[in-house]
């Protein structure tokens, strides 16, 4: 097989950033310790939002500084705006910006309460202060393959949005699926029109079943750049109510495979993709999603979603949340600020006076936390530091 010649980035913010249980600092951090460790060189690790609007990323910098990265790690640092830029400079651990547009004026407005015209002025000032960092810029077209509101899309409007951001000195691009309904002919016929002189990717939200084609599909096409996250969680509720998960890195490895593409970080995939579950049941739901332990050992986990309400019908599809759609909260994509329509919380009940019993019920069981801990101890080499899980507050506000 060919040595690796494709940037993987995964993405354990946008796995974290919808699950409504707070996860402890020290667990995020053992967590990427353990990426780095079984090879992952970017990752899109952190974001610096509005805690209100996001309250999983609240700890963004305690997990930067104690994680201290090496230099040959690659973190990207989610922000919208000029303080976010500054928040993420000042940990001296982000190496490039992340930074969410779309050519979707709707999806803008619920996303981060921009309009297109305030976006680039936004973006302008921080990729100025990108460069002055000597940090990189990486910038996300959402609904770079349509959109659910009739906003007006076409290959062309994508093609521009390219030209356009490429010309404002940006690093990166990255084609994102927002709502994952792109279909691989449309993938394909996408980057055959794109063309850029920076780094052109892809940010795929997809069922498990589909994710294989999509990739081949971007990969013939031209692009060498994949955003994934490990057992897909994720999904982005400031798009639609409907959560398709991000595509499964496991998915991304296989399907580059048939293109004799080996990646690295293969061979580490089955004890992660196991920790990766444990995450996502103890701090969220997980519906019944299918984790192969490694490669070619036919294993498979399936892990039952602990809660009772919700479908089935989203089973073994790499979504993280089991629950109505319109009590889930978000956060899964590139974003800052949350849409009226996704303000519900599973916790808010807690934050009553006098509500135990639910607290109880609802809280992940110590013995779970110690088992995600024993875990990642053992493959980072480190003791576990000890801290309670912290609930997140009632969500809405925004800054």
């Amino acid at each position: 097989m060919q040595e690796q010649t494709v940037k993987l980035i995964e993405c354990p913010r946008d796995a974290w950033q919808g699950l409504p249980r707070q996860i402890p600092t020290e667990i995020k951090v053992r967590y990427l310790r353990t990426l780095i460790d079984a090879g992952f060189r970017h990752i899109d690790a952190v974001s610096f939002v509005s805690p209100k609007a996001v309250p999983q990323m609240a700890d963004s910098e305690a997990v930067l500084a104690q994680l201290a990265p090496p230099n040959d790690v690659e973190i990207i640092g989610i922000v919208v705006n000029e303080k976010g830029a500054e928040r993420a400079i000042a940990t001296g651990a982000v190496r490039t910006l992340g930074f969410p547009y779309s050519i979707s004026p709707t999806f803008l407005r619920r996303n981060q309460k921009q309009s297109p015209e305030e976006n680039l002025v936004v973006l302008k000032r921080v990729v100025e202060r990108s460069k002055q960092a000597e940090l990189g810029t990486v910038a996300y077209i959402s609904m770079a393959f349509g959109n659910p509101y009739g906003d007006a899309w076409s290959v062309e409007r994508v093609a521009e949005a390219v030209l356009m951001l490429q010309a404002r000195g940006v690093d990166a691009i990255s084609l994102a699926d927002t709502v994952g309904t792109a279909d691989p002919d449309l993938v394909g016929a996408v980057f055959s029109r794109v063309r850029a002189n920076c780094e052109l990717g892809v940010h795929l939200h997809s069922t498990r079943a589909g994710a294989a084609e999509k990739v081949l599909a971007a990969y013939d096409g031209g692009c060498r750049r994949f955003d994934a996250a490990l057992a897909g969680l994720g999904g982005c509720p400031f798009a639609q109510n409907d959560l398709v998960g991000n595509i499964p890195t496991e998915e991304v490895c296989r399907a580059l495979e048939k293109r004799g593409i080996q990646l690295s970080i293969e061979a580490a995939l089955g004890p992660l993709l196991e920790t990766t579950a444990q995450i996502g049941e103890t701090f969220g739901s997980l519906s019944k999603i299918p984790l192969t332990e490694g490669r070619n050992t036919g294993r498979v986990f399936h892990h039952e979603s602990p809660c009772s309400s919700g479908s089935r019908a989203d089973a073994g599809q790499g979504r993280g949340d089991c629950r109505p759609a319109s009590s889930r909260p978000g956060g899964d994509h590139p974003a800052g600020h949350r849409d009226a329509g996704f303000r519900a919380d599973c916790g808010r009940d807690l934050s009553r006076k006098g509500n135990a019993r639910a607290q109880a019920a609802h809280q992940p069981a110590d013995h779970a936390k110690t088992k995600i801990a024993h875990a990642l101890r053992g493959r980072s080499g480190k003791e576990p530091a000890s801290g309670a899980c912290v609930w997140p507050r009632q969500r809405g506000a925004r800054e």
